[in-house]
Protein backbone atom coordinates (compact mmCIF):
# COMPACT_ATOMS: atom_id res chain seq x y z
CA UNK A 1 0.00 0.00 0.00
CA UNK A 2 3.11 2.28 0.55
CA UNK A 3 4.12 2.00 -3.09
CA UNK A 4 1.12 2.81 -4.12
CA UNK A 5 0.62 5.75 -2.50
CA UNK A 6 3.79 7.33 -3.29
CA UNK A 7 3.01 6.26 -6.70
CA UNK A 8 -0.29 8.35 -6.32
CA UNK A 9 1.56 11.55 -4.49
CA UNK A 10 4.33 11.55 -7.09
CA UNK A 11 2.39 12.00 -9.66
CA UNK A 12 -0.12 14.23 -7.86
CA UNK A 13 2.45 16.83 -6.94
CA UNK A 14 4.70 16.89 -10.16
CA UNK A 15 1.17 17.90 -11.85
CA UNK A 16 -0.23 20.25 -9.35
CA UNK A 17 3.65 22.30 -9.42
CA UNK A 18 4.34 22.17 -13.13
CA UNK A 19 0.56 23.25 -14.24
CA UNK A 20 0.77 26.90 -13.10
CA UNK A 21 4.55 26.81 -14.98
CA UNK A 22 2.41 25.75 -18.03
CA UNK A 23 -0.24 27.52 -17.70
CA UNK A 24 2.05 31.13 -17.45
CA UNK A 25 4.29 29.71 -20.72
CA UNK A 26 1.12 28.80 -23.09
CA UNK A 27 -0.62 32.18 -22.11
CA UNK A 28 2.62 33.98 -23.02
CA UNK A 29 2.97 32.10 -26.06
CA UNK A 30 -0.89 33.29 -27.12
CA UNK A 31 -1.67 29.78 -26.81
CA UNK A 32 -5.11 30.50 -25.02
CA UNK A 33 -8.74 30.01 -26.22
CA UNK A 34 -11.86 31.55 -24.88
CA UNK A 35 -14.10 29.83 -22.39
CA UNK A 36 -17.33 30.52 -24.54
CA UNK A 37 -19.83 29.70 -21.53
CA UNK A 38 -18.73 32.52 -19.65
CA UNK A 39 -19.52 36.43 -20.04
CA UNK A 40 -17.38 38.39 -21.78
CA UNK A 41 -15.54 35.01 -22.90
CA UNK A 42 -12.26 35.23 -20.78
CA UNK A 43 -9.14 34.12 -22.77
CA UNK A 44 -7.68 30.78 -21.01
CA UNK A 45 -4.41 29.16 -21.43
CA UNK A 46 -4.59 25.35 -22.83
CA UNK A 47 -1.54 22.96 -22.80
CA UNK A 48 -2.41 21.45 -19.51
CA UNK A 49 -1.86 17.96 -21.07
CA UNK A 50 1.51 18.84 -20.87
CA UNK A 51 1.76 19.06 -16.63
CA UNK A 52 -0.25 15.85 -17.11
CA UNK A 53 2.39 14.28 -18.93
CA UNK A 54 4.99 15.48 -16.09
CA UNK A 55 3.11 13.84 -13.68
CA UNK A 56 2.29 10.74 -15.68
CA UNK A 57 6.63 10.38 -16.50
CA UNK A 58 7.38 10.95 -12.84
CA UNK A 59 4.60 8.14 -11.42
CA UNK A 60 6.02 5.56 -14.01
CA UNK A 61 9.33 6.33 -12.97
CA UNK A 62 8.72 5.54 -9.42
CA UNK A 63 6.72 2.44 -10.33
CA UNK A 64 9.42 1.07 -12.28
CA UNK A 65 11.63 0.88 -9.14
CA UNK A 66 8.68 -0.61 -7.29
CA UNK A 67 7.55 -3.20 -9.62
CA UNK A 68 10.58 -4.04 -12.12
CA UNK A 69 8.32 -7.08 -13.22
CA UNK A 70 6.19 -4.57 -14.72
CA UNK A 71 8.79 -2.99 -16.38
CA UNK A 72 7.61 -3.57 -19.91
CA UNK A 73 4.32 -2.59 -19.68
CA UNK A 74 5.78 0.76 -17.83
CA UNK A 75 7.67 1.33 -20.99
CA UNK A 76 4.11 0.68 -23.09
CA UNK A 77 2.51 3.04 -21.30
CA UNK A 78 5.61 5.83 -21.26
CA UNK A 79 5.80 5.37 -25.64
CA UNK A 80 1.66 5.64 -25.80
CA UNK A 81 1.84 8.47 -23.66
CA UNK A 82 4.65 10.06 -25.64
CA UNK A 83 3.20 9.35 -29.22
CA UNK A 84 -0.31 11.00 -28.16
CA UNK A 85 0.98 13.78 -26.66
CA UNK A 86 2.77 15.33 -29.28
CA UNK A 87 -0.05 14.80 -31.72
CA UNK A 88 -1.89 16.63 -29.36
CA UNK A 89 0.23 19.63 -28.84
CA UNK A 90 0.37 19.54 -33.04
CA UNK A 91 -3.43 19.64 -32.77
CA UNK A 92 -3.32 22.61 -30.28
CA UNK A 93 -1.03 24.73 -31.98
CA UNK A 94 -2.01 24.01 -35.86
CA UNK A 95 -4.98 22.68 -35.50
CA UNK A 96 -5.06 19.24 -37.67
CA UNK A 97 -8.23 17.93 -39.40
CA UNK A 98 -10.85 15.77 -37.63
CA UNK A 99 -9.78 12.82 -39.74
CA UNK A 100 -5.97 13.39 -39.86
CA UNK A 101 -5.80 13.50 -36.01
CA UNK A 102 -8.24 10.38 -35.79
CA UNK A 103 -5.49 8.31 -38.22
CA UNK A 104 -2.58 9.99 -36.35
CA UNK A 105 -3.87 8.58 -32.83
CA UNK A 106 -4.36 4.86 -34.38
CA UNK A 107 -0.48 5.31 -34.62
CA UNK A 108 -0.41 5.15 -30.90
CA UNK A 109 -0.86 1.66 -31.21
CA UNK A 110 2.61 0.99 -32.05
CA UNK A 111 4.30 0.42 -28.86
CA UNK A 112 1.26 -1.75 -27.77
CA UNK A 113 1.79 -3.95 -31.10
CA UNK A 114 5.83 -3.74 -30.59
CA UNK A 115 5.86 -5.33 -27.28
CA UNK A 116 3.20 -7.98 -27.83
CA UNK A 117 5.25 -9.20 -30.22
CA UNK A 118 8.44 -9.53 -28.93
CA UNK A 119 7.31 -9.95 -25.36
CA UNK A 120 3.91 -12.35 -25.95
CA UNK A 121 4.26 -13.87 -22.59
CA UNK A 122 5.26 -11.20 -20.70
CA UNK A 123 2.51 -8.87 -21.69
CA UNK A 124 -0.10 -12.21 -22.41
CA UNK A 125 -0.94 -10.41 -26.21
CA UNK A 126 -0.36 -13.59 -27.63
CA UNK A 127 -2.14 -14.11 -31.61
CA UNK A 128 -4.52 -16.68 -29.54
CA UNK A 129 -5.50 -13.77 -26.62
CA UNK A 130 -8.83 -14.05 -25.64
CA UNK A 131 -10.86 -11.07 -24.49
CA UNK A 132 -13.04 -11.94 -20.90
CA UNK A 133 -17.18 -11.08 -21.20
CA UNK A 134 -18.88 -11.19 -18.23
CA UNK A 135 -21.34 -13.90 -18.53
CA UNK A 136 -20.09 -15.07 -21.43
CA UNK A 137 -16.41 -16.23 -20.85
CA UNK A 138 -13.82 -15.83 -23.11
CA UNK A 139 -14.36 -14.26 -26.78
CA UNK A 140 -13.11 -16.24 -29.80
CA UNK A 141 -11.54 -13.05 -31.68
CA UNK A 142 -7.85 -14.28 -32.42
CA UNK A 143 -6.80 -12.73 -35.00
CA UNK A 144 -10.16 -10.36 -34.98
CA UNK A 145 -8.57 -8.99 -31.71
CA UNK A 146 -5.75 -7.55 -33.37
CA UNK A 147 -7.38 -5.56 -36.02
CA UNK A 148 -9.61 -4.18 -33.51
CA UNK A 149 -6.70 -3.34 -31.08
CA UNK A 150 -6.15 0.43 -32.46
CA UNK A 151 -9.39 1.36 -31.84
CA UNK A 152 -9.09 0.42 -28.23
CA UNK A 153 -6.41 3.62 -28.02
CA UNK A 154 -7.60 5.51 -30.80
CA UNK A 155 -11.10 5.36 -29.76
CA UNK A 156 -11.10 6.43 -26.17
CA UNK A 157 -8.31 9.19 -26.89
CA UNK A 158 -11.04 10.77 -29.35
CA UNK A 159 -13.73 10.49 -27.15
CA UNK A 160 -11.93 11.80 -24.09
CA UNK A 161 -11.21 14.58 -25.98
CA UNK A 162 -14.94 15.32 -27.23
CA UNK A 163 -15.88 15.22 -23.47
CA UNK A 164 -13.35 18.20 -22.86
CA UNK A 165 -16.30 20.63 -22.88
CA UNK A 166 -17.23 22.37 -19.99
CA UNK A 167 -14.60 23.26 -16.95
CA UNK A 168 -13.44 20.07 -15.41
CA UNK A 169 -15.48 17.96 -17.41
CA UNK A 170 -13.19 15.43 -18.80
CA UNK A 171 -10.72 15.35 -16.05
CA UNK A 172 -13.75 15.27 -13.19
CA UNK A 173 -15.16 12.18 -15.01
CA UNK A 174 -11.62 10.40 -15.97
CA UNK A 175 -11.05 10.68 -12.24
CA UNK A 176 -14.41 8.64 -11.52
CA UNK A 177 -13.84 5.88 -14.13
CA UNK A 178 -10.28 5.62 -12.83
CA UNK A 179 -11.14 4.95 -9.30
CA UNK A 180 -14.01 2.64 -10.62
CA UNK A 181 -10.83 0.61 -12.40
CA UNK A 182 -8.95 0.32 -9.47
CA UNK A 183 -11.74 -1.19 -7.34
CA UNK A 184 -12.02 -3.15 -10.34
CA UNK A 185 -8.35 -4.17 -10.62
CA UNK A 186 -8.66 -4.75 -6.88
CA UNK A 187 -11.40 -7.30 -7.43
CA UNK A 188 -9.64 -8.75 -9.46
CA UNK A 189 -6.36 -9.23 -7.79
CA UNK A 190 -5.11 -7.53 -10.94
CA UNK A 191 -1.80 -5.46 -9.45
CA UNK A 192 -0.22 -3.84 -12.46
CA UNK A 193 -3.35 -2.85 -13.77
CA UNK A 194 -3.58 -1.05 -10.23
CA UNK A 195 -0.41 0.40 -10.70
CA UNK A 196 -0.61 2.03 -14.20
CA UNK A 197 -3.82 3.53 -12.99
CA UNK A 198 -2.85 5.06 -9.65
CA UNK A 199 0.03 6.42 -11.99
CA UNK A 200 -2.43 8.20 -14.36
CA UNK A 201 -4.70 9.42 -11.29
CA UNK A 202 -2.25 11.12 -9.44
CA UNK A 203 -1.41 13.63 -11.97
CA UNK A 204 -5.58 14.04 -13.17
CA UNK A 205 -6.23 14.51 -8.98
CA UNK A 206 -2.86 17.46 -9.27
CA UNK A 207 -4.55 18.72 -12.50
CA UNK A 208 -8.38 19.10 -10.88
CA UNK A 209 -7.91 21.97 -8.82
CA UNK A 210 -6.75 24.52 -11.74
CA UNK A 211 -9.42 23.18 -14.00
CA UNK A 212 -12.13 22.89 -12.13
CA UNK A 213 -15.03 25.51 -12.46
CA UNK A 214 -14.15 28.13 -12.72
CA UNK A 215 -10.89 26.89 -15.29
CA UNK A 216 -7.66 28.42 -15.20
CA UNK A 217 -5.85 26.25 -17.55
CA UNK A 218 -7.61 23.99 -20.50
CA UNK A 219 -6.23 20.12 -20.57
CA UNK A 220 -6.06 21.21 -24.51
CA UNK A 221 -5.79 18.59 -27.01
CA UNK A 222 -2.66 17.18 -25.29
CA UNK A 223 -4.73 16.13 -22.52
CA UNK A 224 -7.79 14.66 -23.79
CA UNK A 225 -6.07 12.57 -26.02
CA UNK A 226 -3.70 11.52 -23.56
CA UNK A 227 -5.99 10.63 -21.19
CA UNK A 228 -8.11 8.52 -23.01
CA UNK A 229 -5.34 6.64 -25.06
CA UNK A 230 -3.74 5.81 -21.69
CA UNK A 231 -6.85 4.44 -19.85
CA UNK A 232 -7.18 2.42 -23.41
CA UNK A 233 -3.32 0.96 -23.18
CA UNK A 234 -4.24 -0.21 -19.91
CA UNK A 235 -7.12 -1.84 -20.70
CA UNK A 236 -5.46 -4.29 -23.26
CA UNK A 237 -2.34 -4.37 -21.10
CA UNK A 238 -4.66 -5.55 -18.65
CA UNK A 239 -7.16 -7.53 -20.17
CA UNK A 240 -9.55 -5.27 -18.91
CA UNK A 241 -11.02 -4.21 -21.97
CA UNK A 242 -14.13 -4.69 -21.66
CA UNK A 243 -14.83 -3.01 -17.59
CA UNK A 244 -12.53 -0.04 -19.13
CA UNK A 245 -15.31 -0.16 -21.93
CA UNK A 246 -18.43 0.44 -19.84
CA UNK A 247 -16.88 2.86 -17.03
CA UNK A 248 -16.24 4.95 -20.12
CA UNK A 249 -19.30 4.72 -21.75
CA UNK A 250 -20.79 8.07 -21.79
CA UNK A 251 -17.48 9.52 -23.35
CA UNK A 252 -17.73 6.72 -26.54
CA UNK A 253 -21.37 7.34 -26.41
CA UNK A 254 -20.62 10.93 -27.15
CA UNK A 255 -18.51 10.09 -29.45
CA UNK A 256 -20.39 8.16 -31.49
CA UNK A 257 -23.34 10.40 -31.48
CA UNK A 258 -21.42 13.20 -32.82
CA UNK A 259 -19.56 11.29 -35.70
CA UNK A 260 -22.82 10.03 -36.35
CA UNK A 261 -24.75 12.91 -36.61
CA UNK A 262 -22.13 14.85 -38.47
CA UNK A 263 -21.30 11.83 -40.28
CA UNK A 264 -17.96 11.79 -40.60
CA UNK A 265 -14.74 13.16 -38.37
CA UNK A 266 -14.65 16.42 -38.00
CA UNK A 267 -12.68 19.16 -36.38
CA UNK A 268 -15.00 20.14 -33.47
CA UNK A 269 -13.96 24.14 -33.18
CA UNK A 270 -14.66 24.21 -37.53
CA UNK A 271 -18.81 22.42 -37.02
CA UNK A 272 -20.84 25.83 -38.20
CA UNK A 273 -23.72 24.26 -36.97
CA UNK A 274 -23.40 24.36 -32.71
CA UNK A 275 -25.61 21.61 -30.42
CA UNK A 276 -26.51 24.70 -27.83
CA UNK A 277 -27.61 27.93 -27.69
CA UNK A 278 -25.98 30.42 -25.35
CA UNK A 279 -29.13 32.38 -23.71
CA UNK A 280 -27.94 35.87 -22.57
CA UNK A 281 -28.31 34.74 -18.98
CA UNK A 282 -25.34 32.38 -19.75
CA UNK A 283 -27.62 29.23 -19.39
CA UNK A 284 -27.48 26.59 -22.40
CA UNK A 285 -30.74 25.55 -24.25
CA UNK A 286 -30.46 22.65 -26.94
CA UNK A 287 -30.15 23.67 -30.41
CA UNK A 288 -33.12 23.17 -32.72
CA UNK A 289 -31.28 23.09 -35.95
CA UNK A 290 -32.00 19.70 -37.38
CA UNK A 291 -27.90 19.89 -39.07
CA UNK A 292 -26.54 20.31 -35.24
CA UNK A 293 -24.65 17.16 -34.38
CA UNK A 294 -26.24 15.09 -31.35
CA UNK A 295 -24.37 15.07 -28.08
CA UNK A 296 -24.68 14.38 -24.57
CA UNK A 297 -24.98 18.12 -23.82
CA UNK A 298 -27.85 18.29 -26.07
CA UNK A 299 -30.01 15.08 -25.18
CA UNK A 300 -29.38 16.30 -21.44
CA UNK A 301 -30.99 19.99 -22.32
CA UNK A 302 -33.74 18.39 -24.56
CA UNK A 303 -34.81 16.42 -21.39
CA UNK A 304 -33.79 18.84 -18.66
CA UNK A 305 -34.47 22.11 -20.20
CA UNK A 306 -32.28 24.94 -19.88
CA UNK A 307 -29.04 24.70 -17.68
CA UNK A 308 -25.94 26.50 -16.91
CA UNK A 309 -22.63 25.04 -16.82
CA UNK A 310 -21.98 24.44 -13.50
CA UNK A 311 -25.64 22.38 -13.51
CA UNK A 312 -24.38 20.54 -16.90
CA UNK A 313 -20.60 19.04 -15.35
CA UNK A 314 -23.22 17.95 -12.29
CA UNK A 315 -25.17 15.90 -14.89
CA UNK A 316 -22.10 14.56 -16.79
CA UNK A 317 -21.09 13.62 -12.74
CA UNK A 318 -23.85 11.55 -12.09
CA UNK A 319 -24.08 9.92 -15.92
CA UNK A 320 -20.32 8.88 -15.07
CA UNK A 321 -20.86 7.89 -11.46
CA UNK A 322 -23.65 5.42 -12.95
CA UNK A 323 -21.23 4.21 -15.41
CA UNK A 324 -18.32 3.57 -13.15
CA UNK A 325 -21.14 1.65 -11.00
CA UNK A 326 -21.86 -0.58 -13.49
CA UNK A 327 -18.13 -1.07 -14.57
CA UNK A 328 -17.55 -2.10 -10.93
CA UNK A 329 -20.41 -4.84 -11.01
CA UNK A 330 -18.65 -5.98 -14.22
CA UNK A 331 -15.72 -6.60 -12.44
CA UNK A 332 -17.67 -8.76 -9.79
CA UNK A 333 -19.47 -10.95 -12.43
CA UNK A 334 -15.92 -11.34 -14.37
CA UNK A 335 -14.40 -12.39 -11.00
CA UNK A 336 -17.82 -14.90 -10.16
CA UNK A 337 -16.82 -15.82 -13.50
CA UNK A 338 -13.12 -16.60 -13.10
Amino acid sequence: MLEYALILVAGFSITYVTTPIVAKIAKKKNLVRPDVHKPGEPMVPTLGGLAIYFGLIISILLATIFYPEYSIQITVVAATATILLIIGLIDDVIILKGKVKTILTVLAIAPTVIAGFLYPRETGLWIKYRPLVPLVGALRLTIIYWLLMPLAIAGPANAMNMFDIFNGSMVITSAIALFALSFSAILLSNDMALVLLIALLGPLLGFLPYNKYPSRIFAGDCGGLLVGGIIGVIAILSKMEFIALVALMPQILNAFYIISSIKGFIEHRKIKNKPTVILPDYKMRASKDPDAPITLTRLILLFGGDADERELIRAFIYVQIFSAILATASALLLKVKI
